[in-house]
């Protein structure tokens, strides 16, 4: 930065929590990228650049996930105004709390489970998305739903053009960097 650079953070939290929660000590002098891409954040004027949200059809995508994955979750569902959780473990109060949110527009859905497998990412979660939407993981037990073409690497290069950048470098440790 001190040549001219820009640097910025891309992570699957939001943009605005990274000011507003003070958990950085070093400058960034670009636009944030939030929410696994859904979301281009300018800490100084406090302000959403870019939405990406996921299409009004999400809540169809939540039942088929509850429907067809056996294994223990937490679906956090991370709205532009609110986020939910619901626990698969019920799916009455699943499909109640669907019907409550069901007007939200959505940056993405957060799945936190006790799925065992031997790839980070459940090959049937993989198939419901498949074509529809990008499905990735940030940690080990974790699975994020995005607009299909949305990602972090979306929106590294989004941000790239929004600052003028000739280079891009990035920096990743799980699979939901590997766009980039």
């Amino acid at each position: 930065t001190s040549h001219g650079g820009k640097f910025t953070l891309c992570t699957g939290r939001n943009g605005e929590s990274f000011y507003s929660d003070k958990k950085i000590d070093f400058e960034i002098n670009a636009p944030i990228i939030g929410l696994t891409g859904s979301q281009i954040y300018d800490g100084k004027t406090k302000t959403v650049i870019e939405q990406h949200c996921m299409d009004d059809n999400w809540a169809d995508l939540v039942v088929e996930i509850i429907e067809n994955i056996e294994y223990e979750q937490t679906i956090e569902l991370v709205g532009v105004n609110d986020c939910y959780l619901i626990k698969t473990s019920d799916k009455d109060e699943c499909l109640r709390m669907l019907s409550k949110c069901s007007q939200e527009r959505l940056y993405k859905i957060t799945g936190y489970t006790d799925y065992k497998g031997g790839a980070p990412l459940d090959p049937m979660l993989e198939a419901i998305c498949l074509n529809r939407y990008n499905v990735t993981s940030n940690g080990y037990g974790t699975y994020e739903i995005t607009r299909l073409g949305v990602n972090k690497g979306f929106s590294a290069v989004r941000v790239k053009e929004l600052v003028g950048a000739k280079k891009l470098i990035c920096v990743g440790d799980f699979i939901g960097d590997i766009s980039m």
